[in-house]
């Protein structure tokens, strides 16, 4: 359901904490290490596991 999606994507400490900017369109860095590297030319979509490990999410 939408509501577990909605968590699970609030617990990467990406999303689920306040960053002052929009990371996918300004962060260079992030998209870098997260966007080229894990989800480029890979199958849409592709499952946050393969993109987000357990270093990414909020304890």
């Amino acid at each position: 359901p939408l509501k577990d999606i909605i968590e699970r994507g609030m617990r990467i400490k990406y999303f689920g904490k306040y960053v002052g900017t929009c990371l996918i369109a300004e962060d260079r860095k992030f998209i870098n290490d997260y966007v080229v590297k894990k989800i480029y030319g890979k199958p849409l979509p592709v499952p946050y596991t393969e993109v987000f490990k357990d270093d990414d999410l909020i304890e």
